[in-house]
């Protein structure tokens, strides 16, 4: 489960959300994170990227974008529930084998997670 961090807590990733008029801040153990890299390998994932909000300003974003390659089409969906499930936070997974151009763009100023 996720829980709340001091901003400078070892082994934590910083995860804000909440209303437009308050903000909590969250963390993401980083172990949670290395979880879910660990669940998209078995289901076939060859790379792994962390892109968007959380990868430039973890402290302002609202979910975790996350691009992969390698998981067939009809895995992706129960991807995206194994990583969501893990991390416990708003996930957003993209796939390349379904948007190649969207991946070309991300994959230029990604974080790469695993290769």
């Amino acid at each position: 489960m996720l829980r709340q961090a001091p901003c400078d807590e070892p082994g934590m990733i910083r995860v804000c959300g909440g209303g437009p008029m308050r903000t909590r801040a969250m963390a993401v153990e980083a172990a949670r994170l290395d979880a879910a890299v660990r669940a998209l390998r078995k289901m076939g994932a060859t790379r792994v990227l962390l892109f968007g909000s959380f990868a430039e300003s973890p402290e302002t974003a609202r979910d975790i974008d996350i691009a992969v390659e390698g998981i067939p089409l009809n895995r992706i969906l129960d991807a995206d529930v194994a990583v969501h499930d893990l991390l416990g936070v708003p996930v957003d997974l993209v796939s390349r084998e379904e948007t190649p151009e969207f991946y070309s763009l991300i994959s230029r100023k990604a974080t790469v997670l695993y290769e």
